[in-house]
């Protein structure tokens, strides 16, 4: 029901077509998923090897977090 509502009020390309048109919005739409992708394609190694316990960022919350439960109880 949400979506068939939201479709008539928004209209048929619902809201992404810039402009100069529904074409420039697909054909520009396209490249940005792919490049998107891509990027992301790239940098799964980096995410997948990443671990929370040798992060330093994720070691100095964890001791903030522990200080501040020790100060408020």
């Amino acid at each position: 029901m949400a979506s068939a509502r939201t479709a008539r009020t928004v209209g048929p390309a619902g809201g992404a077509e810039t402009p100069t048109g529904v074409r420039t919005s697909v054909w520009t739409g396209g490249p940005s998923c792919v490049a998107a992708v891509l990027l992301l394609t790239a940098a799964l190694p980096k995410l997948l090897s990443y671990d929370a316990r040798t992060d330093e960022h994720a070691e100095r919350l964890r001791a903030f977090r522990a200080a501040d439960t020790d100060r408020t109880g």
